[in-house]
């Protein structure tokens, strides 16, 4: 009996390591899969990143204005008065991909003085689809030497009195 029970047990580990192999191999498939997913998603993730990047620089270019007034400056300073209204577009070539950045400038209503800029930048992924990142700024029209003064208080103390008290005293 013995044998017997033997001889019709012969080929069930065969097929046991058959069948363990295709489990296998359908798991590694599947890691690959998700590899490649994980490689495009941070492709796409630094381009992102070098798009903002690209929109901050922009942004603190514009910001740092030396002068209100229009007046000859050296190539490399930026007067507030240089900030013209209207749309600049310029072509960076950054880590193989090329971006788009639109910039925009428009005066701020009557009362306040300012300028919004709105920039976006534009690029094409490595799968071919469109990519865009969006922001807007308001840029002060306030001399750059009073620029530390909006951090001072209006009566010198910069600890709030409840109610006109002394601050030691509790509510």
């Amino acid at each position: 009996m013995t044998a017997r029970l033997a001889s019709r047990m012969r080929g069930i580990s065969l097929i046991e390591a058959l069948v363990a192999l295709a489990v296998v191999g359908i798991g590694m498939i599947g890691m690959v899969g998700v590899q490649a997913t994980l490689r495009g998603n941070a492709d796409v993730a630094k381009q992102r990143s070098t798009a903002v990047r690209l929109l901050q620089s922009g942004a603190e270019e514009w910001r740092a204005f030396a002068i209100l007034d229009a007046s000859p400056l050296p190539a490399q300073f930026v007067g507030y008065a240089d900030l013209t209204v209207g749309t600049t577009t310029n072509v960076v070539n950054v880590d193989n991909a090329s971006y788009t950045r639109n910039r925009t400038i428009a005066d701020l209503a009557a009362p306040l003085r300012g300028k919004v800029l709105a920039s976006e930048v534009i690029w094409t992924d490595r799968a071919g689809e469109a990519q865009a990142v969006q922001m807007a700024t308001v840029i002060a029209g306030i001399a750059p030497e009073l620029a530390a003064s909006l951090a001072i208080p209006a009566d010198g103390d910069p600890v709030r009195r409840p109610h006109g008290r002394h601050r030691g005293i509790p509510p």
